[in-house]
């Protein structure tokens, strides 16, 4: 973790669908990372070679005056890759909804390319990954889009769908979905839209609540968790470039710190007096939140999905930082606080 990030964890708290069997075979368990764009800039990986990465590739858009969808295999695969066992290819679709079949065929006209591109490195291709945020009412749509696109993809490429929470609710068709990939990604952060509209970014994982749910799918799915933080001003504007030092060094500002439900940690930073940060001005009372994942919060999260049992096939951490980023955990700080150790030298567990 970022030395300042490590010395305000250490103070802050001296300041204050479809039922379907679940039969079938128990799951192996394997630990990922997205990987998520900034591949100019991905710190190298010293340790052993990791279960799994899910790398966003590229992007898919909509249609507009008349042109058909586009798909972009930017930025591709990079060549300072962490190592893995095997790896997944994410096509993240740019806005809310859900395209139309026909983009099927673009979307494996991309994946022919990547496919060479992952052959010339010798890395070891599962399948593609979707990350749409199809709204619930329209998951029939969806089943059909996965449908479509598995007659263009390699017979071998199996395909992994993310999924928000708000899918499993009574009534949904997600099981129409989940019946057509090969495996569903339940995320448990932003539940309540883009940044959840709350000073939180985790979701409770309830693994005695949520097992049952996922299971009876009959079909493999693993979860995903937070590892990663956020910072906001008191007009909710969210920063992409303001670290902790960039406030926390400003004597101007006094913090109060506090933990979400879910082991978060939220510093609250409040102006004393007039100052700025950067080109903005900040009158008394005013300042930024930061809401950081911690040890506790993953550790918590793992423990509760490793209770799921049944087809749960583990878990994926967003998201593998880049070199820039001071809000987000090191790899190594969430293997440790995932009970995960070296993944060179465990054998594989299973559930």
């Amino acid at each position: 973790m970022r030395p300042l990030l490590a010395c305000v964890l250490a103070l802050s708290f001296g300041i204050s669908g479809c039922a379907i069997s679940q039969s079938g075979p128990r799951q192996t368990w394997q630990t990922g990372f997205w990987l998520w764009e900034g591949y100019s800039a991905i710190p190298p990986w010293k340790g052993d070679p990791l279960d799994v990465i899910f790398l966003q590739v590229g992007s898919m858009g909509p249609r507009e005056r008349g042109q058909p969808y586009w798909v972009s295999a930017y930025p591709g695969i990079p060549a300072n890759l962490p190592p893995a066992r095997e790896y997944w290819l994410v096509f993240r679709y740019e806005q809310q909804g859900i395209p139309d079949p026909e983009i099927a065929p673009y979307v494996a006209d991309a994946v022919t390319d990547l496919r060479l591109s992952a052959q010339r490195q010798q890395l070891k291709i599962a399948g593609i990954q979707l990350d749409i945020d199809c709204p619930t009412a329209r998951l029939h749509d969806y089943a059909r889009l996965i449908h479509s696109l598995r007659e263009y993809l390699p017979g071998e490429y199996q395909i992994s769908i993310t999924a928000l929470l708000d899918w499993f609710r009574e009534g949904s068709g997600v099981g129409e979905v989940i019946r057509e990939a090969d495996e569903f990604v339940p995320q448990f952060y932003d539940g309540g839209g883009r940044y959840g509209g709350e000073s939180v970014i985790a979701s409770k994982v309830d693994g005695a609540r949520w097992g049952p749910i996922f299971n009876r799918f009959g079909k493999r799915f693993r979860v995903g968790i937070s590892t990663f933080g956020r910072v906001h001003n008191d007009a909710r504007y969210y920063f992409g470039d303001l670290s902790l030092l960039d406030v926390g060094s400003n004597s101007a500002f006094q913090v109060q710190a506090a933990r979400s439900e879910t082991n978060e940690l939220v510093l609250r930073y409040r102006a004393v007096r007039k100052t700025k940060v950067g080109y903005v001005g900040y009158e008394p009372g005013t300042g930024f939140e930061f809401v950081l994942a911690t040890p506790e919060s993953v550790s918590g999260a793992v423990d509760a999905v490793r209770h799921m049992g049944g087809q749960c096939a583990g878990v994926l951490f967003f998201r593998w930082p880049a070199a820039y980023e001071s809000l987000t955990m090191f790899p190594e700080e969430v293997l440790q606080a995932a009970g995960i150790g070296s993944s060179a030298t465990r054998k594989s567990q299973l559930l």
